[in-house]
């Protein structure tokens, strides 16, 4: 579910200080003064975001639902530590500190 930035959203602006907002038709538009239309949202060019939420797309971060932090297992993280391990044992063994390499 990607949320789209929206202009009545009070940290969006407009870098070219054209934003206004009008009642028109019985409800809220965005209005842009530099070209006279209705604005265009994320798609503008000038389009800012004040907390910089807004993703190059449109998606406002603020909005999106937070993703869980992957948590790891026990064996993942031993498995992990085992291999940084043996990597660093064969460079020690590359330059002949075997009297580093026997820790156990």
């Amino acid at each position: 579910m990607s949320t789209k930035c929206n202009v009545f959203c009070p940290k969006f602006r407009c870098l070219k200080k054209a934003l206004r907002r009008r009642f028109m038709g019985g409800k809220n538009i965005a209005w842009c003064t530099w070209v006279n239309d209705p604005c265009k949202g994320y798609k503008c060019t000038y389009a800012l975001c004040l907390a910089h939420a807004m993703l190059p797309d449109g998606t406002c971060t603020l909005l999106s639902p937070k993703k869980a932090p992957k948590r790891r297992s026990l064996e993942e993280e031993i498995l992990e530590e085992e291999r940084k391990f043996a990597s660093i044992e064969r460079k020690l063994r590359k330059v002949s500190r075997r009297d580093l390499i026997d820790i156990s």
